[in-house]
C-alpha cells in the first residue's frame, strides 16, 4: 500500500531519521515532537499511511520511543506491530502504548476495536517479572522487556468529582504489584477501568 510522506522524512535520505513517533495519531498527537502517522490525513499528520506498513519502511534500530495511544485494539495482528517495534527501536528504546481496559464500557461500543487489553495482556508477548501470577507465551516476541503496567481510572467532561476521584483511587491502586493484581482480579465488576499504560523497552538480548 503507497503512502504519503508529507515532509520527505523516510524518502530524503541524506537526513536524520526522526526518534521518535506516534502510530495513528488522529487529529491531535500526543507527543508534540513525534512524527505523526496515521490512516486519514490531518494537519497533525506528517505520514498518511498504514502505520504498520510505515513503520515497517523505517531503518532498524532508527527509532528511539515509538508511541501509541487507543491505536493497538484496532489491530488485527498485535505480534505482527511488535515484531516491527523490535526491529526499528535502537537498544533501550521504549514502545510506549495505552489502550482501553476490558473493563471499560465504552469499549465494546467501538466496532472496530479487535483485542481486549489487562493488566497481563502484554506478558503474553514479552518478557516481565513485574507480577507474581505468571502467563504462558503462545507467541513471544524476542528482544522486548515489559518494564512497566499502569492501570488509568478517569472521567470524561462534565464529570470532574468522578474524575478526581478516579484519579485517587488509581493512585492506590497503581501504588504497588500487589494491589493492581488484586484489583484485576476482585474489583473491575464494581469499579472499571479506564485504560492502561505499558511501557516496553528493547533488550540488548535476541
Amino acid at each position: 500500500m503507497a503512502f504519503l510522506d508529507k515532509h520527505g522524512i523516510l524518502h530524503n535520505q541524506t537526513e536524520r531519521f526522526p526518534t521518535i513517533v506516534e502510530l495513528g495519531c488522529g487529529d491531535r498527537k500526543s507527543i508534540e515532537a513525534a512524527v505523526g502517522i496515521d490512516l486519514i490525513d490531518s494537519s497533525c499528520v506528517d505520514i498518511v499511511g498504514d502505520a504498520i506498513e510505515v513503520l515497517q519502511s523505517f531503518p532498524p534500530q532508527s527509532l528511539k520511543e515509538i508511541h501509541s495511544y487507543h491505536f493497538i485494539e484496532h489491530l488485527e495482528d498485535v505480534e505482527g506491530l511488535l515484531d516491527s517495534v523490535t526491529r526499528t527501536l535502537e537498544t533501550g528504546g521504549q514502545f510506549v502504548c495505552v489502550a482501553p481496559h476490558f473493563s471499560n464500557p465504552y469499549f465494546y461500543s467501538d466496532p472496530t476495536h479487535k483485542v481486549f487489553f489487562g493488566l497481563y495482556t502484554f506478558c503474553y508477548w514479552t518478557e516481565s517479572n513485574l507480577f507474581k501470577r505468571t502467563t504462558p507465551q503462545y507467541r513471544p516476541i524476542p528482544g522486548l522487556m515489559l518494564t512497566s503496567v499502569d492501570l488509568i481510572f478517569k472521567d470524561s467532561r462534565p464529570f470532574f468529582v468522578s474524575y478526581f476521584v478516579k484519579r485517587f483511587f488509581g493512585s492506590l491502586i497503581n501504588s504497588t504489584r500487589a494491589t493492581r493484581e488484586f484489583y484485576e482480579r476482585w474489583l473491575t465488576g464494581v469499579f472499571p477501568c479506564y485504560e492502561v499504560l505499558y511501557k516496553v523497552t528493547k533488550s540488548d538480548r535476541p
